[in-house]
């Protein structure tokens, strides 16, 4: 059986996706609670921090072949190749995404 595999990150993946599921029905509409309607930003914010958090948990349960997580090695990755050329055209390939985004959302007019 494959490391990756092992019955106790089994377990902690149908935990937290178990947990990530009450997370997502608590926020669900209900009649005098509508989160969703209500607040959208931090509606939005909550899920995906809790899918960064489930992701994380994720990574740091798989071990490498160094023995070492996959979220240490992700952040390792991160943290040396940070400045190079890569890292700064995502910056700003994220920044003219959002520019053009913002730019081109504009408000909904009814009518033809």
């Amino acid at each position: 059986m494959c490391p990756e595999f092992s019955p106790p990150n089994v377990i902690l993946f149908l935990i937290v996706l178990l947990s990530f599921l009450i997370l997502i029905g608590i926020f669900q509409k209900d009649e005098e609670h509508a989160l969703k309607d209500k607040h959208p930003y931090w509606y939005g914010f909550f899920v995906a921090l809790a899918f960064v958090s489930i992701v994380a948990i994720f990574f740091n349960a798989i071990q490498a072949e160094d023995g070492r997580t996959w979220l240490e090695v992700i952040w390792d990755w991160i943290t040396t190749q940070f400045d190079t050329a890569v890292f700064g055209s995502l910056i700003i390939l994220v920044v003219v995404v959002f520019a053009i985004y913002y730019i081109s959302k504009g408000k909904s007019e009814s009518g033809g």
